[in-house]
């Protein structure tokens, strides 16, 4: 008799942890629900923001009341959290880790996936939020991924787009809710993304070689204008640091930027073009600059390493600025390859 798929048991029925209700599911959860509001909100990109830290400690948990994607995806940020602090609080076992933040996350998708097909006033907030907490979970979950053989991290990106997505379905049932707290947190982010500071002549010229024409690399106009979209986002998160800009703000932009890239940049990563993979490790390098967040860890310095491997030594010069950002990172570890 074969097996089923995990895909399909992923659209039939529920993850088995998640599939009775018990004692010691009531309790895990309880303790869960703590860890994430005491422990993992504040490590989110903004609650430098006394409203946005309000929102995410005692908001969104309400919320996640009366819908349990977002429960279900706040149970898995809180495992992941203590997966890579090492703290599991005397709630589970190292070896229960893996398998139970896993099993949350699957239900996550599960219900999220469904209820988008049904959304109203009613959950189109927390279902807003259930898509930024898995775009957390994707870009903190970058650092377990196999590098080699390289390919970028499409499915961080395409999460990311995701929320994009999601925002511009749920839109019209928030934008005239002043209950609705997604638009709270959006209106906090809305500088990080104004037009006329990110698309100007400063920020494409932060890092003009790659945007240089090279005989190695032809590209057609529509896909320039893709680049230099994607580069002058680079040149805001650089001109930030430069302006010493706290790291507490870096981050939020990093956790920004990616949900409002092209689709094209992305389609341009999944065909290993040569100047997406330099763009992305120009962005990897700046994301060094927050590798002391749990989320960010070691991962910046694991792209670029393997970005440069895969490029070779075509291009070594333009890959010399973010090798330099690693190496003046705060990840132990210096220039080890790891996989």
């Amino acid at each position: 008799m074969a097996k089923s798929s995990p895909g399909a048991r992923l659209a039939s029925e529920p993850p088995r942890l998640l599939a009775v209700e018990t004692r010691e599911r009531r309790y895990r959860e309880m303790r869960l629900l703590h860890y994430f509001t005491v422990a993992v909100c504040p490590t989110f990109p903004g609650v430098y923001l006394d409203e946005v830290r309000k929102i995410w400690s005692v908001d969104v948990p309400v919320m996640a009341m009366d819908y349990e994607p977002l429960l279900n995806a706040m149970m898995g940020l809180a495992i992941l959290h203590m997966t890579y602090t090492d703290n599991t609080s005397g709630l589970l076992h190292q070896h229960q880790l893996l398998s139970h933040g896993a099993e949350y996350l699957e239900a996550t998708l599960q219900e999220h996936r469904k209820a988008l097909d049904s959304l109203d006033r009613k959950n189109a907030d927390p279902a807003s939020f259930t898509s930024v907490i898995l775009s957390f979970h994707a870009f903190a979950s970058l650092r377990e991924r196999p590098i080699q053989p390289y390919h970028p991290p499409l499915q961080w990106l395409q999460m990311s787009k995701g929320v994009q997505n999601v925002f511009k379905i749920t839109r019209r049932f928030v934008q005239d809710d002043p209950k609705a707290k997604i638009n709270i947190i959006n209106a906090s982010s809305a500088s990080f993304v104004e037009p006329s500071v990110i698309f100007c002549e400063a920020n494409r010229n932060r890092f003009p070689y790659l945007l240089a024409s090279q005989p190695k690399d032809s590209i057609s106009e529509e896909d320039r204008e893709v680049y230099v979209d994607t580069v002058c986002f680079l040149g805001a998160l650089l001109g930030g640091k430069e302006a010493g800009e706290p790291i507490s703000q870096t981050c939020r932009r990093l956790i920004i930027y990616p949900i409002v890239w092209s689709t094209r940049f992305l389609e341009l990563l999944d065909s290993l073009r040569p100047r997406a993979l330099l763009i992305l490790a120009h962005f990897f390098g700046l994301a060094s600059t927050c590798s002391d967040s749990w989320w960010v860890g070691d991962s910046p310095r694991r792209e670029v390493l393997a970005i440069e491997k895969y490029l070779g030594t075509e291009w070594q010069s333009e890959m010399a600025w973010p090798l330099e950002a690693i190496r003046n990172s705060t990840t132990p570890g210096g220039l080890e390859t790891t996989s």
